[in-house]
């Protein structure tokens, strides 16, 4: 095989001194382990976690971590001080990251010394092979293997000739790494043209002396006496032509600017051509022949020197343009260990991973560095959802789609209770595979169970302003009607709960006189033994007293209650509250108002209870107030709020299997399993069919769950049988209210996580005042959007929510390191097959660095390449694959999201996704799945098997 121009060169290298000038693999191997250390190795990848505990110590390597510094605890675990947790030495025992932790923490452009890398990689360093390190080289090659050609003719004749099939990869790498009009032009201008011109020459020099003797004196005619007339005209011809498009270029703006160009270039071909010509003509052979195969050599050093000239340019410009502060230095250094910090927390949550959705990339392309690595889960452990999750969709967007899945994925972990809703009562009807209490038609279910007066008025005011009650909260009446409730309530309350005491005094009683039967018994028969007659009769007396007692204690605790603790009974105190006499002494209640007052003072249970306060002002609010008010004012008032309470009982199928309804039923199925038993509750109750009724139900079962979540002990998480609760709402503006409000800002140490789904921003405007409403959004670290291109509010508060960065634009120039499109364009051309004959030796060189570094990499390639002489090489460059940096320029400050990047993104089955990961944000437009609610079944069985 005909040796190549490198390896000619790389020949000449092995002389002694020459190797720094002409080892060109040396030289471009050389330039490209420096970019590969400066610029490769910004882009590390942090997987492993600095930790002070090793894992993974196998017993081989004991005493390797050892005399590394690490100690050995009685645990068997291994330690390491603060100092060597940063070391190299003990990397491989560190942590791995989870999967979803991993980033690239260097996206900011900065190379390993710190430098800009805008100063170090420029637009033409995209793989397009337009300033590929040998393209030079490519074209020198051209006249050198003319130049060959022409003296192997001289020797062999027509054989010589073959000697141009060496040009073939030179051609080809100039086709492809430049074009193909240029592969054309080397081929005519380097290649052809200087070997037919010096064999032109070479004959003419062979010839007559006086045919040369003859062009010379031509020539001198032409350039002088009147041979120059000609000459001349031509010349001014071609000097009104320049001014005429020099002049029309001004008239008309950059209108002709092509073809002014053009002009130029074609004018500086000739002038070339001519001054070519008349060099060749002129000169004696053996000059003109070195001059021939020495002028097409010029346009290689002039390519590697303008390239060289821009470059350095360029990089200058760059360098003092995107010129790095201390303070960005530092802010770096603040991320990276805000990050170790972050994968510490996420290695020690042992709880579940729930996947939210498969990052796209769009904004890890931005540069934003809060982005995951594309292709990667975006993933919330069961405790970061502690801090709440709201989803936002349009009606129709996929938001209940995505809700089912994330339900049956929480429900799998078996971690958790959890209570389900929606405004309309309808989605627990979708997941009833998930449910282990359903609140339907026939369930024994009580309304006021668990919730004092003010917790169930509450309930009540929470309904009237959500709009579920007739009538506007703000109206003087509704306001007077729910004072009224209350203290309606707060006297149902207090009778019942004086019941039960008096109940609860007299069961002690009983116990009481048996132990003095037991007492008067022991003194019968030890009178019987002692024949003392007098003390016989005595204790017989006693016995027959203490029995009767007892017999009428329990007679009285076999006696129905008077009242019970039930919204029917306080719908019953407040028909008869109306009921006033006028008498001598002044105005008197009805008689079961004054009995229940009598009663509750009496029984005693005003010295034990909590609320005796609140219970003696309600009993004067009725016997100083209300009593005195006019008649029609009373019934304005009760009228109000028995329009309220009628709401309750207008279900005609809320009741228990025997026919009660819930508003009579005092104690029905206890929640509390929610709380220690991870049970999931929820409501199937259809507003279309239940009304009204089915929505207070709703609201009350939920105030009712949260009752017992604010009644739990402080220190829930570390006792034996107690688990957080999962509170999923959809529809959430028609639904939430103060109770929500109020229980959302501490339920996270509460154990309550809430998961909101609602359709925009404005919905819930509408229910709070937008302060408000900004307030509650805050307490959501988790916040998932879809398609909303209805919403502009919606979308607007996201994008103030995200704010501003320094990112990288997609509109600014294409710069940067793109592997992929290198692999797609060379794979499968002859300067990567190694099965083609004429690209071995392009192979290799470019293995070692032609084109620098991004046309090294080929561990990737479509097709299988040899790499082993690359590989241990270049093994380092592997951590940029997944790098896409097409769109690399500068930095700017820009909204993280552009107002049509919403448009441009979010569609069905995509989502923004902003998760509080470990205590530290994540954020990117994911793919998102979901269920349908007849998948919802099969899901569950397939996975419950897994």
């Amino acid at each position: 095989m005909i040796p190549t121009i490198f390896q000619v060169l790389s020949v000449l290298g092995k002389l002694p001194g020459l190797k720094r000038f002409v080892d060109v693999e040396a030289s471009i191997q050389e330039r490209t382990n420096e970019e590969i250390h400066e610029v490769v190795g910004a882009f590390d990848d942090f997987i492993k976690v600095p930790s002070n505990i090793l894992v993974d110590v196998r017993e081989e390597d004991q005493a390797i971590v050892e005399a590394y510094g690490a100690i050995q605890f009685p645990d068997g675990r291994w330690h390491v001080s603060d100092d060597l947790k940063h070391s190299k030495d003990l990397e491989p025992w560190m942590p791995d990251a989870t999967d979803d932790m991993i980033v690239r923490f260097e996206n900011s452009k900065i190379t390993r010394s710190g430098k800009p890398m805008d100063g170090v990689v420029l637009p033409q360093d995209t793989i397009t092979g337009s300033v590929s390190s040998a393209m030079p080289l490519m074209f020198a090659a051209l006249p050198v293997i003319a130049c060959a050609a022409f003296i192997l003719s001289r020797f062999l004749g027509a054989y010589g000739y073959l000697a141009l099939f060496a040009a073939v990869p030179y051609l080809k790498a100039i086709r492809l790494d430049k074009s193909a009009s240029h592969a054309i032009g080397s081929f005519f201008c380097l290649l052809v043209g200087p070997l037919i011109v010096g064999i032109a020459s070479l004959e003419r020099a062979r010839a007559d002396e006086s045919i040369g003797a003859a062009g010379m004196h031509a020539l001198r005619g032409v350039l002088t006496g009147s041979g120059l007339i000609p000459f001349g005209i031509g010349f001014l011809v071609l000097i009104a032509l320049t001014f005429a498009c020099c002049y029309f270029s001004s008239k008309q703006g950059t209108k002709h600017e092509k073809s002014l160009d053009l002009f130029a270039r074609a004018l500086k071909v000739e002038v070339s051509f001519v001054v070519y010509a008349v060099a060749v003509s002129i000169l004696p052979a053996p000059l003109s022949l070195i001059f021939i195969f020495a002028v097409p050599n010029l346009y290689c050093i002039r390519y590697a020197q303008i390239e060289r000239e821009t470059r350095t340019s360029e990089t200058s410009s760059n360098s003092n343009h995107f010129t790095v502060g201390r303070h960005e230095k530092t802010a770096r250094s603040m991320m990276r260990k805000q990050w170790v910090a972050q994968a510490l927390r996420a290695l020690n949550d042992k709880t579940p991973l729930i996947p939210l959705g498969k990052a796209t990339g769009f904004l890890f392309n931005k540069m934003y560095r809060f982005a995951p690595v594309p292709g990667k889960m975006l993933v919330a452990s069961l405790k970061d959802t502690s801090q709440h999750i709201l989803v936002i969709a349009k009606s129709g967007g996929g938001k209940t789609f995505w809700l089912r899945k994330f339900m049956a994925l929480v429900k799998l972990t078996k971690w958790a209770g959890a209570i389900v809703g929606d405004g309309k009562n309808v989605l627990v009807r979708e997941v009833m595979s998930l449910m282990d209490i359903v609140i339907e038609p026939g369930i024994n279910l009580s309304l006021s169970q668990g919730m004092n007066a003010q917790q169930l008025v509450q309930a009540f005011r929470e309904l009237k302003r959500k709009g579920k009650m007739s009538e506007d909260e703000s109206s003087f009446w509704t306001s007077m009607g729910f004072i009224v409730l209350e203290h309606v309530a707060m006297i149902v309350e207090a009778a019942c709960e004086a019941e039960k005491f008096v109940r609860s005094n007299t069961a002690l009683l009983i116990s009481d006189e048996e132990q003095q039967l037991i007492k008067f018994t022991s003194i019968e028969r030890l009178a019987e033994l002692e024949g003392d007659q007098e003390r016989l009769s005595h204790a017989k007396n006693a016995i027959a007293e203490t029995r009767a007692n007892i017999r009428k204690l329990e007679a009285s605790l076999k006696q129905p209650r008077s009242c019970y603790w039930t919204i029917g009974q306080i719908q019953r105190f407040l028909n008869v509250v109306n009921q006033i006499k006028q008498t001598e002494k002044g105005f008197e209640l009805h008689e079961e108002f004054r009995g229940a007052f009598d009663f509750i003072e009496k029984s005693g249970y005003l010295n034990v209870a909590d609320a005796a306060n609140q219970i003696k002002g309600s009993v004067s609010y009725f016997a100083n107030t209300w009593a005195v008010m006019a008649p029609e004012t009373r019934t304005s008032i009760t009228s109000n709020i028995d329009n309220a309470l009628n709401d309750v009982f207008r279900g005609r199928h809320l009741k228990n299997a025997d026919g009660v309804l819930w508003a009579d039923t005092e104690t029905g199925i206890d929640f509390q399993g929610v709380l220690t038993e991870k049970l999931w509750i929820g409501v199937n109750l259809p507003t279309m069919v239940h009304g009204v009724g089915g929505q207070i139900t709703a609201d009350i079962v939920r105030m009712r769950v949260y009752n017992l979540i604010k009644n739990r002990p402080v220190n829930w998480a570390d006792l034996e049988g107690h688990n957080p609760v999962f509170n999923f709402i959809d529809e959430a503006q028609s639904v939430i209210g103060e109770a929500e409000r109020d229980l959302i800002a501490m339920a996270r140490s509460l154990g309550c996580y809430f998961v909101f789904l609602t359709q925009n921003i404005s919905s819930f405007l509408a229910n709070f005042s937008e302060h408000g409403a900004h307030n509650l959004f805050e307490l959501f670290a988790t916040k998932v959007l879809m398609q909303n291109e209805s919403s502009h509010s919606t979308y607007k508060y996201f994008q103030e929510m995200l704010g501003k960065a320094r990112l990288t634009p997609y509109k600014t120039a294409s710069v940067g390191i793109n592997n992929q499109a290198m692999l797609q364009r060379y794979a499968n051309s002859a300067l990567v097959d190694p099965e083609h004959p004429d690209a071995v030796f392009m192979q290799k060189l470019r293995e070692k660095g032609v084109g620098a570094i991004q046309n090294s990499y080929v561990h990737s390639a479509p097709r299988q390449i040899d790499v082993k002489d690359a590989a241990h090489r270049f093994e380092d460059v592997a951590r940029i694959k997944n790098f896409d940096l097409e769109t690399v320029q500068g930095t700017e400050l820009s909204w993280v999201m552009d107002d049509d990047d919403f448009a441009n993104t979010l569609f069905q089955g995509q989502a923004l996704i902003v998760v509080s990961r470990a205590g530290s944000t994540r954020t990117e437009i994911c793919e998102v799945g979901g269920l349908e609610a007849d998948q919802v079944e099969d899901f569950m069985r397939e996975n419950s098997r897994a």
